[in-house]
């Protein structure tokens, strides 16, 4: 993990594979189902509520990412295992980024932190 100014986190490049369904087990009270993309390396979800948003993301098609740092430093948070990202502050925007078994999650949108954390722990 490399946090720079625009907090590049590095990946190892693994090949390609199809990502299938994101099983969503947790969705906060009000959001409904607004988008769904699902191409053959990317499954996408946006969820609105009243004007806020929460997007999830699967995808295998990845090297590195990089997002804004601007509402928030980036800090590790360990959980059942698994090594959650987390950014951004709870009054403008948050994202949760993690690996697992060969694919990058992304949880984001206006909710606070432990919602978008309750999210993602859901997503299988």
């Amino acid at each position: 993990f490399n946090f720079n100014g625009h907090s590049t986190v590095i990946t190892n490049k693994i090949p390609e594979k199809a990502v299938g369904d994101m099983t969503v087990g947790y969705i906060p009270d009000g959001y409904v189902l607004y988008n769904e993309q699902r191409l053959d390396t990317i499954s996408s979800l946006e969820y609105r509520n009243n004007g806020k948003i929460l997007l999830l993301n699967k995808t295998s098609d990845f090297d590195s990412i990089s997002f804004d740092t601007e509402y928030g430093s980036p800090r590790e948070i360990e959980r059942n295992g698994v090594t959650y990202i987390v950014s951004g502050n709870d009054e403008d925007w948050c994202i949760v980024i993690w690996f697992l078994n060969g694919f990058r999650y992304t949880a984001e949108g206006n909710l606070s932190e432990s919602e978008l954390l309750k999210v993602a722990e859901s997503i299988g």
